[in-house]
């Protein structure tokens, strides 16, 4: 660092006397020139110095801090490898525990198939045994529903029989119903024969005394007729008409 701002000194002092070369100066300006010179490169010295201590200074910290980073490198080193065997030594706990949990799970699926099969076959022993008794209860069910259809066979033949019978005794007494429908008939034409030729006697005797068929009416309204015609002059009749309505 020294060396650079002496060189930077000397090169501005060579600028300036290039430029004042025709300005001519005595040795005692030279001189008094030079002990000023001398001076402000003490003045410059004693700055450069304490730049030099400032940046030793920031050298010293940053020493510091680097050699806080290499602790904290060691401490992030001793973490990681802390953490590395924490993490190796998790996994090969969870690798034995994942093979503790594998193995007891393979264990208790093998229990639990064999309770399952063990579990089945009772089961289906169940079934067969309910299937036999199932089958046994049909065939029973059938031999008896045979037996109560032959019964009731035996029973409709019966029943066809008895209809039969009842069916003859009913033509016999549909026969008989209608001979007897037919008697009465006869015998009513044979009981009301006289009855018929009496009426119509009476009929003829009725038409004859009383002639019914006559142009001007029967014997009776002729007769009625006439008692009117007479009650016309007779007040005494005319009273007894009326009395009978035929007024």
């Amino acid at each position: 660092m020294k060396p650079i701002v002496i060189a930077l000194l000397l090169g501005g002092m060579q600028s300036v006397s290039a430029v004042e070369v025709a300005a001519r100066l005595t040795d005692r300006e030279i001189i008094e020139s030079l002990g000023d010179l001398k001076s402000d490169i003490a003045v410059v010295h004693q700055r450069i110095d304490a730049v030099n201590q400032r940046f030793d200074a920031v050298n010293q910290r940053f020493d510091a801090v680097n050699q806080r980073f290499d602790a904290v490198n060691q401490r992030f080193d001793a973490m990681e490898k802390q953490t590395a065997e924490r993490f190796d030594a998790m996994e090969k706990q969870t690798a034995e525990r994942f093979d503790a949990m594998e193995k007891q799970t393979a264990e208790r699926f093998d229990a639990m198939e064999k309770q399952t099969n063990a579990r089945f076959d009772a089961v289906n022993q169940r079934i067969d045994s309910l299937e036999k008794q199932t089958a046994e209860r049909f065939d029973a069910m059938e031999k008896q529903t045979n037996a109560r259809f032959d019964a009731v066979n035996q029973r409709f033949d019966q029943m066809d029989g008895q209809l039969d019978k009842i069916w003859n005794l009913m033509l016999v007494m549909i026969a008989g119903i209608f001979g007897l429908i037919g008697f009465i008939v006869w015998d009513r034409k044979t009981a009301l024969r006289p009855l018929e030729q009496r009426l119509d006697r009476i009929e003829l005797e009725l038409q004859q005394d009383f002639e019914i068929q006559h142009q001007q009416g029967s014997k009776m309204a002729r007769l009625v007729g006439a008692l009117k015609e007479l009650a016309q002059s007779d007040p005494k009749l005319q009273g007894v008409l009326r009395s009978f309505s035929l007024l």
